[in-house]
């Protein structure tokens, strides 16, 4: 039996994007600014999720891609799934924020405006930004938000 117990936590900050960008330059070398950047904004900065997303990326990506027009794959999949996360962020601006939110929820035409789907669509995100961004239509349309652009 061991002791899986911490006697110290220690707290590491975000980093800059230029502190980013300078670890991310130390563990690997097929990583250019564009791919730093969005490794940057996935893991907010923090460190180990910083190096994880480098690391993906690095992985997973045929950087040569990028020159030839574009993100390939990977990288792709995941912008659209931090699209995703914009999407369920500005659902909850759009539904909570603003005035006469009693005359907007009336005007849904149920009881509860559906906002069970806003608790669904957060329960998918981790699992399924696919399936998230699905329930977040049907709630925009509910509440008769913009629809937003399409996925891919």
């Amino acid at each position: 039996m061991t002791d899986s117990s911490l006697d110290d936590v220690l707290h590491v900050p975000p980093c800059s994007l230029g502190e980013s960008k300078e670890i991310l330059r130390t563990r690997t070398s097929v990583i250019d600014d564009q791919y730093a950047l969005l490794a940057h904004g996935l893991s907010a900065g923090m460190p180990r999720d910083l190096v994880r997303y480098g690391r993906r990326l690095a992985d997973l990506t045929d950087f040569a891609g990028y020159e030839t027009g574009g993100l390939s794959d990977e990288p792709r999949v995941l912008v659209e799934e931090a699209a995703v996360h914009v999407c369920f962020g500005l659902t909850v601006l759009e539904i909570f924020g603003g005035d006469d939110f009693s005359g907007r929820l009336t005007a849904t035409g149920r009881p509860d405006g559906d906002l069970e789907l806003l608790a669904r669509a957060r329960q998918e995100l981790p699992l399924s930004p696919h399936g998230a961004r699905g329930v977040l239509d049907e709630l925009r349309r509910i509440w008769r938000l913009e629809r937003l652009p399409a996925r891919g």
